[in-house]
């Protein structure tokens, strides 16, 4: 007897062999040349994904995860904020910018690249980490650019949020450690600290205000305003044995800043994914079961928005 092969998944297969990855430049208002990852399907039938990564962590880190989502019809683009990765400049003691900087400028430049290529496509920003933070921060200053939020193990990093009393101490120790070599050298040397990439000064000025004093505000603006500002569905992931840089308090209070925000919230076990242990940067490589329940979530959010947008185009 003959065999044969199901036309929609021949044709799901071979939609994922022809997802297409592009390096490309990006020129920012204020002159700075951003380095980005492009991932797209044959056939985009899902929203435009912006992927914004951890501190110190590069675009490419993120690679699985934006082949995955791509392969089941997002396109995918990985940004590299100035200072990081392909992304120049390189922090000095001459070459400085912060928190202002990246959203004036990089997520503008980027978000709008995405929604330009996609306009008829919903706009998702997935930040990890500090990605998460900045992302939030950019849909209470742009809401009209942004439709939805995933958030994966991203925190309130006040040091008091971090967990046990050892881990207060310790994050509080790690903040005021950056802060000082900062000040002193005009930058962090986080490369040389085995944290991926140098920072700039006014990048970890903000960074360890809001691990010191808890102050959500940065050179230029107010966060926690901001992130009051955000009503954008947004789905926050964390992970049972990420102790020390995602603990699920840090989390559920950072749940809390996005005090206008409908909020789907996942405290995810290993087990749940089919993995033996997560951590902070665990969710970047194979985890599959995790990614497709993120892209699940986004069609039923992109699904619900077209329904919206029907019902009142029937009104």
């Amino acid at each position: 007897m003959q065999a044969f092969a199901d036309p929609a998944s021949t044709a799901a297969r071979r939609d994922r062999e022809t997802v297409r990855t592009q390096e490309r430049w990006l020129d920012t208002k204020d002159g700075v040349r951003l380095g980005l990852e492009y991932l797209e399907p044959a056939r985009v039938t899902g929203a435009a994904i912006l992927v914004s990564p951890a501190m110190g962590a590069p675009a490419r880190a993120y690679r699985q995860l934006g082949r995955s989502l791509a392969e089941k019809g997002h396109a995918v683009l990985l940004l590299d904020p100035r200072g990081s990765g392909r992304s120049e400049p390189r922090p000095s003691r001459a070459v400085d910018f912060g928190v202002d900087e990246y959203l004036r400028y990089d997520w503008s430049a980027a978000v709008g690249w995405l929604r330009a290529q996609h306009p008829d496509r919903k706009t998702v920003l997935l930040g990890h980490s500090l990605g998460g933070q900045l992302n939030s921060t950019y849909a209470g200053l742009e809401p009209s650019h942004v439709d939805a939020l995933v958030n994966v193990s991203a925190v309130w990093i006040h040091f008091r949020h971090l967990g046990s009393f050892v881990s207060q101490v310790g994050g509080l120790t790690f903040f005021v450690l950056m802060r000082v070599l900062a000040e002193v050298l005009g930058y962090a040397p986080g490369d040389k600290l085995g944290w991926g990439a140098r920072f700039s000064r006014q990048h970890i000025r903000d960074w360890s205000s809001w691990g010191i004093l808890g102050r959500y505000d940065y050179k230029g603006g107010d966060a926690r305003a901001s992130l009051a500002q955000v009503t954008q569905p947004t789905l926050a992931v964390s992970f049972s044995d990420d102790h020390r840089l995602g603990p699920k308090t840090a989390c559920d209070r950072f749940c809390e800043a996005l005090s206008s925000a409908p909020i789907t919230r996942w405290h995810l076990r290993p087990e749940d994914i089919a993995k033996a242990h997560v951590g902070h940067f665990g969710a970047l490589k194979d985890s599959e079961p995790l990614w497709q329940m993120i892209s699940d979530w986004i069609d039923d959010i992109v699904g619900e928005s077209r329904r919206d947008v029907d019902h009142e185009e029937d009104r």
